[in-house]
């Protein structure tokens, strides 16, 4: 039980902290290690309100499923939305803090 609270919980936290890896390497076109850097740092503050929104994306997609499998095209798209809203609002908190310092 120990081992995989502590497989499970580490890997919550790391899958929250790289949550924007994707959204920085296709908007701002980093490489791969330093989109890892950049998203790590971004989501401070925010980390928390990933995993809520990653848990409640898991029942949205759930729901979707139970649906006859065509609601699972509009879990997605919601989800994706969800997630590259939250990348938009740590993004632009990052680039206002770059303005001003």
């Amino acid at each position: 039980m120990a081992g995989i609270i502590m497989l499970i919980v580490p890997g919550i936290i790391f899958a929250c902290k790289l949550a924007f890896v994707p959204f920085l390497v296709m908007d701002e076109k980093m490489e791969a290690a330093e989109a890892v850097r950049k998203s790590w740092n971004m989501t401070n503050g925010y980390t928390g309100t990933i995993f809520l929104m990653g848990l409640t994306a898991f029942f949205v997609v759930i729901g979707g499923l139970i649906c006859f499998v065509v609601g699972i095209f509009p879990a997605v798209i919601w989800v994706s939305l969800a997630f590259a809203g939250i990348y938009w609002v740590a993004s632009a908190k990052v680039k206002a803090s770059a303005q001003q310092g």
